[in-house]
C-alpha cells in the first residue's frame, strides 16, 4: 500500500498499486482508481508528507 499527498492536502490511500502525480490537476492517481483501490484517510496522518514528496509504501499490521 502507498500513501500520497495531493496539492489541496487530501491523503490518500492506494491499496493495489503505487500512484502516478499528475502535476497539471494536482493530485496523485492509478489505473485502480476505483471504490476498492483508493480511500481518503485522516489528513492528519502523515503530518510531514507533502504534495511535493514521493508517495510513500506502507504496511497494515493487525495490533
Amino acid at each position: 500500500m502507498w500513501v500520497a499527498r495531493d496539492k489541496n492536502g487530501k491523503l490518500n490511500l492506494f491499496v493495489v498499486e503505487p500512484p502516478v502525480r499528475y502535476s497539471e490537476n494536482g493530485c496523485w492517481l492509478c489505473e485502480a482508481y476505483d471504490m476498492y483501490g483508493v480511500h481518503e484517510i485522516d489528513q492528519n496522518l502523515f503530518p510531514d508528507l507533502k504534495w511535493e514528496d514521493n508517495a510513500i509504501e506502507v504496511e497494515l499490521k493487525e495490533k
